[in-house]
């Protein structure tokens, strides 16, 4: 019964936060001239608050976590339905957010028409807009299937897209990351300021330094014992396979000796290792030195 009562008030407040936001958007589609769209945002604002000031007064923080984990499912149903990237964060991302916010609190002037008012402090306050963010941040883990390009791991780790002044990575439960033998394009700072794209190879010196500059800031992660990670290797042949986890190496040694779960996957092409397989899991042999791993598994035979 408690359960059921609980369920009740968490679609509840749920439905009440929708409906003030949609109602909000609809009206902004249908009216083209600013004068009515400031207005709509004092309506909107007004209602947010009043809907956030509710949700944060009776309702304690489990309950609270659940109605913002139920915000975002939903929103990621609604972009795979649309066959749009299922993470909120990279639909609604736009330069300059690859660098954190130079504020605190935030003073950045977000979109109220195309963000969701749950992380933005104006509407729902800044108590109400940091919990959503964690909430996102350890929902979305989960919708993020194909997981970050290597060369952006650290950018998805460290960067507060929602500017709330948190860590990402430190809500994260669960990481794949797919790394296929392609070439690389990081962003990279020019004397002026301005972020380019830098297009190297994955393998070559400096590929090998951008990738590891990516997979250290793994290290960094505060709740390290509880995550997850799947690391998925694609097109290489076993030469690349074996320089990747030489790079992987220490990070691999700092995430295993703080508790972290880690799952190793390698394409293989079954002439080099047909007796188990294009599809090997590395992950149980990887703590012994390299050359006995190689022995054992006889990969680079």
């Amino acid at each position: 019964m408690a359960s059921r009562i609980t369920q009740i008030a968490i679609d509840g407040a749920y439905d009440q936060l929708c409906a003030v936001a949609a109602a909000a958007r609809s009206a902004t589609d249908k009216y083209e001239h600013q004068p009515f769209k400031d207005a709509l945002a004092v309506y909107s604002r007004a209602e947010n608050q009043a809907l956030s000031a509710r949700i944060q007064s009776k309702l304690p923080r489990e309950l609270r976590d659940m109605i913002y984990a139920q915000y975002w499912r939903n929103l990621c149903g609604s972009a795979f339905a649309g066959d749009e990237d299922p993470h909120p964060i990279m639909l609604r991302r736009a330069r300059p957010w690859t660098m954190p916010c130079p504020s605190n609190p935030c003073e950045c002037n977000l979109a109220w028409e195309s963000n969701p008012h749950l992380i933005l402090p104006d509407f729902v306050g800044h108590d109400t807009a940091t919990e959503a963010a964690i909430a996102a941040y350890r929902t979305f883990d989960l919708c993020w299937f194909s997981g970050p390009e290597p060369e952006e791991l650290r950018e998805y780790l460290t960067v507060d897209y929602y500017h709330r002044g948190i860590v990402p990575g430190d809500y994260y439960r669960w990481l794949n990351v797919y790394i296929i033998n392609k070439r690389m394009h990081p962003l990279v700072r020019q004397k002026d300021g301005t972020l380019v794209r830098e297009e190297i190879r994955m393998f070559s010196r400096r590929g090998q330094e951008v990738l590891y500059d990516n997979l250290v800031a793994l290290c960094r992660l505060k709740h390290k014992s509880r995550l997850y990670l799947k690391i998925q290797l694609d097109e290489m042949k076993p030469k690349k396979i074996e320089t990747f986890l030489e790079i992987f190496r220490p990070v691999y040694l700092d995430l295993k000796n703080a508790g972290a779960t880690i799952e190793i996957q390698g394409d293989v092409p079954p002439r080099a290792f047909q007796e188990m397989g294009s599809w090997i899991d590395i992950s149980g042999y990887y703590g012994l030195p390299l050359e006995a791993w190689r022995e054992k598994m006889k990969l680079f035979a």
